[in-house]
């Protein structure tokens, strides 16, 4: 399992994002968990959109 992180760039950290909401999120329970079929599929569409060029993405594994 995986949980995205991202950061604008007016960020100094990495924040979990609630991909449902579209939003980053303080707490970690309201964070979304991917699975790595899922996690390749964002990262080969989604997140290379050029809309998102000024986002830095990260994930980062969970042990579950």
């Amino acid at each position: 399992m995986y949980r995205l992180y991202i950061k604008l760039p007016t960020d100094k950290r990495f924040k979990p994002v609630d991909w449902n909401a579209g939003t980053q999120v303080g707490n970690l329970i309201y964070a979304t968990l991917f699975t790595e079929a899922e996690r390749d599929r964002l990262l080969a569409g989604d997140l290379a959109h050029p809309a998102n060029a000024h986002l830095t993405f990260e994930f980062r594994s969970v042990n579950v």
